[in-house]
């Protein structure tokens, strides 16, 4: 099977900012926290974040993905976008206010989230909140590809995508307090068909 990190600079080598993928919400946060957002990607949710007067880091271990999102933040003083690995963050314990993790969580195998979810608690500051979005288990893509774990299947040039239940989230991350956790679904059409897109959608504090 192709590395991971190969295949993620394989799809946005071909698909660049058409990279599939739709701008969320943006969690309202107080004008000057230093925000790190894990898995940056072709820079969906930084494109809206930029509007805001934060600190931004965003991270991505893709190279491909880093240099598509440095055209978005351009010379912006207040960004910094760089190559890292969100099992290990290079950065000093209690740096951050706030941490997106946005579709980035659910790209692992099991042993990789409960990396990244360690470090990323490591680097939270007391009070500071974090914001998790995944796929959920009611998607119609659940089942979909070559099964390499429970709910986790492997699709397209060898990318994994893990789906949720909320128990699930709620246990990986226990050591936060969870603020809300919602469900949601909605339709979409694709090639003439109506199909079930659903992920869940999680906000916690340190």
């Amino acid at each position: 099977m192709k590395h991971v990190k190969d295949a993620w600079n394989e799809d946005y080598i071909k698909r660049g900012r058409l990279w599939g993928g739709t701008r969320h919400s943006i969690p309202d946060l107080p004008k000057g926290c230093r925000i790190l957002e894990l898995g940056c990607g072709n820079g969906t949710t930084l494109s809206g974040l930029l509007k805001h007067r934060y600190e931004l880091v965003a991270i991505d271990f893709s190279d491909e993905a880093t240099q598509i999102s440095k055209k978005i933040v351009d010379k912006n003083p207040c960004t910094d976008v760089i190559v890292a690995d969100a099992r290990q963050l290079p950065f000093a314990t209690r740096s951050f206010d706030a941490i997106i993790a946005f579709h980035i969580v659910g790209h692992m195998l099991k042993d990789c989230r409960e990396l990244v979810i360690r470090d990323s608690i490591r680097v939270l500051r007391k009070g500071g909140q974090l914001f998790f979005r995944d796929f959920s288990v009611n998607d119609m893509r659940a089942g979909s590809g070559v099964r390499v774990e429970p709910d986790t299947y492997c699709r397209g040039l060898g990318i994994f995508t893990h789906y949720f239940d909320e128990n699930e989230v709620l246990s990986l991350f226990a050591q936060l307090n969870v603020q809300s956790l919602t469900s949601n679904r909605w339709t979409m059409r694709i090639h003439g068909k109506n199909v079930v897109r659903a992920e869940i959608v999680a906000f916690f504090s340190k």
